[in-house]
């Protein structure tokens, strides 16, 4: 296998990332990157950029569900924006959000059978989603502070 194979430039680098090669260079600083040098030039692991691209496209499509569902959850619930509403964790099936509103109540909801719809124009598609599940209880966090645990000896 040869090395243009195995290898991108630090310029080709960025450009498959669309950053620039200042930030190839700081992530290869940071060993955020593996590298190899052969004759003094930099070479960059095709497999480490595929990686990372993929893991940043993941990362951004979890953002947009994240967004789409908390705005589905404002408007089916009828929390406004000053509602802060967060993502806790998944529950089987079920997304759990921690929403405190303007008064400093805090609820907890559990919202599942989610339906995604996507529509619009070729310029501007239009994503929704609805839940058809929705369970809100009031949540507070227990005041009580955990003793520490005495080291082993």
């Amino acid at each position: 296998m040869a090395i243009k194979d195995m290898y991108y430039t630090v310029s080709e680098a960025a450009k498959e990332l669309d950053t620039s090669r200042q930030t190839i260079y700081r992530w290869i600083a940071n060993n955020k990157i593996p590298i190899e040098k052969i004759g003094g030039v930099v070479l960059v692991e095709k497999k480490a950029v595929d990686e990372y691209a993929a893991d940043r496209f993941t990362k951004a499509m979890m953002g947009m569900y994240d967004r789409l569902a908390f705005d589905a959850l404002r408007q089916q619930v009828g929390y406004t924006d000053k509602d802060h509403i967060e993502r806790v964790d998944n529950e089987g099936e079920n997304l759990i959000f921690l929403v405190t509103h303007e008064d400093g109540t805090k609820e907890k909801v559990s919202v599942g059978n989610s339906e995604l719809s996507i529509a619009g124009t070729a310029t501007q598609p239009l994503m929704k989603m609805k839940f058809s599940d929705i369970t809100r209880k009031d949540y507070t966090q227990s005041s009580r502070k955990r003793k520490k645990r005495k080291p082993k000896s």
